[in-house]
């Protein structure tokens, strides 16, 4: 069912748009994607009413893109970054621009479109840089690794990876960490680094069983 909200509701559309893209976001962590998109097409129809364009731009690129993407659901995927990417641009978010920058990137990165899943993660990264996200940044620079690895430069991959996993290592990230080793261990091990790699693999397997430890005992 449709809400109904006019431009003088706007303050308490705000906060509920906020609420439900949190609440499907909540969704999608839970690997519950087609809920994630409903509940975010409904705060997506209050961000349209209330003509609130940086909802309209964190709905689209952010909460209803990324499931669509999971889901390979490219072409929407992409029609919804396409929307958010300009609303972003229009209410001055380089933030959420630079979130559909990100999944436009994963969208050509899974088509196999090199040249695309650079152009995208680059402008990513350009967006970062104008709203100082240091996550977003960090993103763009894992696209980035991605599209170097899609065409086969694995030098430039491993040399990206490298930069994200010292920063993990920083911030004591175990998880991005092993991720981060994994990314390293495809890169080098296509450079011929085999025995390099087996012992990153061995690494991240260490860090896993870390994590687990953490759960249970946590």
């Amino acid at each position: 069912e449709a809400w109904l909200f006019t431009p003088t509701h706007a303050e308490l559309a705000v906060l509920i748009i906020g609420a439900v893209n949190k609440y499907a976001r909540y969704m999608g962590y839970r690997g519950n994607l087609r809920e994630r998109i409903d509940w975010g097409k409904k705060a997506l129809e209050v961000a349209e009413q209330t003509r609130n364009t940086s909802a309209i731009a964190e709905t689209c690129a952010s909460t209803i893109a990324w499931p669509l993407l999971q889901q390979g659901d490219y072409a929407q995927a992409g029609e919804y970054c396409e929307k958010g990417m300009n609303a972003a641009v229009q209410a001055h978010e380089p933030r959420w621009a630079g979130e559909a920058a990100r999944s436009l990137s994963g969208i050509a990165r899974e088509q196999g479109l090199r040249d695309e899943a650079r152009h995208w993660a680059q402008k990513a990264f350009e967006f970062a840089r104008q709203s100082g996200n240091t996550q977003l940044k960090r993103g763009a620079i894992l696209d980035l690794g991605y599209a170097s690895m899609l065409g086969r430069n694995y030098t430039q991959a491993e040399k990206r990876f490298r930069v994200l996993s010292k920063l993990a290592e920083g911030d004591k990230d175990k998880e991005r960490l092993a991720n981060r080793s994994v990314d390293v261990a495809l890169a080098i091990l296509n450079q011929g680094r085999v025995e390099e790699a087996r012992k990153l693999i061995e690494y991240t397997l260490a860090l896993g069983k870390e994590l687990q430890n953490e759960i249970v005992t946590g």
